[in-house]
C-alpha cells in the first residue's frame, strides 16, 4: 500500500472514512483487508485490520492469486500483547472528491518524518543515463535509441509508454553534439516508415526494420495498438518540434507530415468512436478493446499540435475528449489503461497523463473547469504515491535494507504490479507545478518533491552499484512486498525509469522560489533556505551534500509571471 489506510465514500450517506495505521506492530506488518457480501444476502462491506499478518492460504505473486502462503502464525503465550495504533477521520463527504481531499489531509497522520538520501545531483544523474543511452541504446546500424538493452522486441522499440520518441525529448536538452546526431538520427529512421495503415504509429519494432502493430507474442494481439503509445509519441515529438525551434534544428518535411498524420488520425478515432478505447488496430484504426483512459495524454498532445498545426479542430476534439474522460472515469474515481501489460487495472499511468492534459488544457484556454478538474486529478493521483518510508528493518539481509533505501515518493504503477517506481511512468511531474502556479497551494510541489527526491538514489553508479547493474540503469521496481523478487529485493534491469529521470532532470528546475510568499522549493539532491527577503532582492543558500559536482538552475517568480503560461520549453529559454 501507498499509505497503511483505507477508506471510504458513502453516496447515500453523503460521509466520508478513513482509517489510518502504521506499517507494523512488534508481530511486523499489520493486514488490512475488505470483504464485501452480494445484494440478495443482505449487503455489506467489512473493513478489518489484523495483526499478525497472516494470509491463510495464498499469496499474490506477479499476477498470480494460487501462491502457496508463507506466513506463519504466532504461538502466543500468556501475557503476550498485540498493539493496534489507528486513526480514524469520519467527515461530511457531499462528493467523490471530498474523499479524496480528506486522504491527502490524512497523508501523515501516523508517517514518521522523513529526510531523503542525497545521493546525486540532477546533473550527475543526467551525465550519468546520458551516456549509458549513447553507449548502449543508441543502435548506429540504424540509427534509432532502443527501449532498453534489446533483449526482446518490447525491449527494442516502442514509440510510447516506455521510452522511443520520450527519451529522444530530454536528450535533445544536451549540450553534447554526439547525443543531439544520435535524436535528429532518431527522427530520420522514424519517418516516414514508423507510421502504421492506421494512420497511428507503430506499436514496436525490432532490429531496425521491422515494425510491429501489437504483442507478437499471441496472434489474436499482433495487430492491437495500445493507444496510449501514439498519445505519448504525438505529444512528446510537438514537445520537440518546439525545442528544435529554440535550437534552430530544421524540421524535416518528412517529420512535420507523419506527426500530422497521427494527429489526423486520433481526430478521426473520437469522430468515428467518440473515445480513444484502450487499443485499436494498427490496420484500420478502429478500436478493439473499447473503455479505459489510455488515452489520456491525447487531449494535452492535441492542444500542443492544434498551435502547432494552427488547426481548431484538434482543441475541439481535445476539449470534447477530456470532458468525456472525466465525466465517465476520474469524476468516478477510475483511471485505467495506461500499462500495456496490466489489462485494465486502475493505474498511475493514466491518472497522471489525465493530469497532464487537464492542467494544459487549462493554460491553453484560460477554462476554470479544466483547473477544478486537474485539482481533483492531482489528489487522486496522489494516492499512488508512497507517503512513508517502508521499514526494511536495516539490520536486515535483503538489498534495499542494507542500502538504507527510502521508499516515500516513489510511484505505484497500477493494482496489477504490486511495487513501487521510480518516477512517473513516463513523465516528469511537471503538471503539478503548472498547477501550483495557478492555485498557490504548496501541496502540488510538496508531492512533486517527494517524487523527485525519491528517484536518483534508486540509479546504479559506479561509486554505488546496484544489484550489479551498469552505471546509469534504473530498475522500475521498488518492491515493498513479495510480488516478485520479494521485499527489498530486485534483479538487474535497464527499464523506462531512467526516461523518467532524464525527463525530470530537464523539464524542472533545480530550485524554484515563489517571491511573493517567500517560499522555496527544492527538486535536487541540494539543501535550499531563504535568508532574506524583501521587495528589492531575495537571498538564498543553495547547499549541495553530495559528493558529487551540482550543475543546477534556479527559477523565481513573482505574481505577475505566475499568471501567465507556463511554455513548453521554457527552463531552455
Amino acid at each position: 500500500m501507498t499509505t497503511p489506510m483505507i477508506g471510504f465514500h458513502s453516496y447515500n450517506q453523503k460521509k466520508g472514512l478513513l482509517l489510518t495505521t502504521t506499517q507494523a506492530n512488534i508481530w511486523g506488518d499489520y493486514g488490512i483487508s475488505i470483504t464485501e457480501t452480494r445484494p440478495e444476502t443482505g449487503a455489506k462491506a467489512i473493513i478489518s485490520i489484523s495483526s499478525p499478518l497472516v494470509r491463510e492460504g495464498f499469496k499474490y505473486e506477479i499476477a498470480n492469486h494460487a501462491i502457496a502462503s508463507p506466513d506463519k502464525p504466532a504461538n502466543f503465550k500468556i501475557g503476550d500483547t498485540i498493539k493496534f495504533i489507528i486513526r480514524l477521520r469520519l467527515f461530511e463527504s457531499e462528493k467523490l472528491s471530498n474523499l479524496y481531499e480528506n486522504y491527502y489531509k490524512a497523508r501523515y497522520d501516523l508517517t514518521p518524518v522523513s529526510v531523503p538520501n542525497y545521493i546525486y545531483p540532477f546533473s550527475e544523474c543526467f551525465n550519468t543515463i546520458e551516456q549509458k543511452f549513447n553507449t548502449q541504446n543508441f543502435v548506429p546500424e540504424w540509427g534509432y535509441y532502443a527501449v532498453g538493452m534489446r533483449e526482446n522486441f518490447l525491449q527494442d522499440w516502442q514509440i510510447g509508454w516506455t521510452g522511443g520518441m520520450i527519451s529522444t525529448y530530454p536528450l535533445l536538452f544536451s549540450n553534447n553534439t554526439k547525443t543531439i546526431q544520435n535524436v535528429i538520427a532518431n527522427f530520420n529512421w522514424l519517418f516516414p516508415n514508423g507510421i502504421s495503415p492506421s494512420g497511428f504509429f507503430w506499436d514496436s519494432g525490432e532490429k531496425g526494420n521491422k515494425w510491429y502493430g501489437g504483442d507478437i507474442r499471441r496472434p489474436q494481439f499482433e495487430n492491437l495498438h495500445l493507444i496510449r503509445k501514439s498519445g505519448d509519441g504525438l505529444y512528446y515529438i510537438i514537445k520537440q518540434f518546439d525545442l528544435m525551434k529554440k535550437r534552430n534544428i530544421k524540421i524535416e518535411p518528412e517529420w512535420h507530415n507523419g506527426v500530422k498524420t497521427v494527429a489526423n488520425a486520433f481526430v478521426k478515432l473520437w469522430q468515428k468512436w467518440e473515445q480513444y478505447g484502450n487499443f485499436v488496430d494498427s490496420r484500420t484504426g478502429d478500436v478493439v478493446v473499447g473503455g479505459s483512459t489510455s488515452g489520456a495524454i491525447v487531449p494535452a498532445a492535441l492542444a500542443l499540435a492544434s498551435e502547432y498545426y494552427q488547426n481548431p479542430l484538434y482543441m475541439k476534439v481535445a476539449k470534447l475528449s477530456a470532458q468525456k474522460m472525466y465525466n465517465d472515469y476520474v469524476a468516478k474515481g477510475i483511471t485505467c489503461g495506461g500499462p500495456g501489460d496490466a489489462l485494465q487495472n486502475p493505474d498511475s499511468e493514466s491518472a497522471y497523463a489525465m493530469l497532464e492534459s487537464f492542467s494544459i488544457l487549462y493554460e491553453k484556454t484560460g477554462e476554470p473547469q479544466w483547473l477544478e478538474y486537474a485539482k481533483e486529478m492531482a489528489l487522486q493521483f496522489a494516492t499512488w504515491v508512497m507517503a512513508y518510508d517502508y521499514n526494511y528493518d536495516y539490520d536486515s539481509t535483503c538489498l534495499f535494507g542494507r542500502m538504507k533505501m527510502k521508499t516515500k515518493g516513489t510511484v505505484f504503477a497500477n493494482t496489477q504490479n504490486k511495487h513501487g517506481s521510480p518516477g512517473i511512468c513516463t513523465y516528469s511531474g511537471l503538471a503539478l507545478m503548472r498547477l501550483y502556479r495557478a492555485t498557490s497551494q504548496s501541496h502540488f510541489l510538496e508531492l512533486l518533491q517527494e517524487i523527485t527526491l525519491s528517484i536518483p538514489q534508486y540509479m546504479s553508479h559506479n561509486t554505488r552499484p546496484i544489484a550489479d547493474m551498469p552505471p546509469g540503469w534504473i530498475n522500475e521496481r521498488v518492491s515493498t512486498t513479495d510480488w516478485f523478487e520479494g521485499i527489498g529485493e530486485i534483479k538487474a534491469g535497464s527499464t523506462w525509469a531512467e526516461t523518467a529521470m532524464l525527463l525530470t532532470a530537464t523539464e524542472l528546475p533545480s530550485v524554484y522560489v515563489d517571491i511573493k510568499f517567500g517560499k522555496i522549493y527544492c527538486f535536487d539532491h541540494l539543501q535550499t533556505q531563504i535568508i532574506k527577503n524583501n521587495q528589492n532582492f531575495i537571498h538564498i543558500k543553495v547547499h549541495n551534500p553530495t559528493n558529487f559536482t551540482s550543475q543546477f538552475n534556479v527559477f523565481l517568480e513573482n505574481k505577475e509571471m505566475k499568471s501567465k503560461a507556463w511554455t513548453e520549453n521554457q527552463l531552455f529559454d
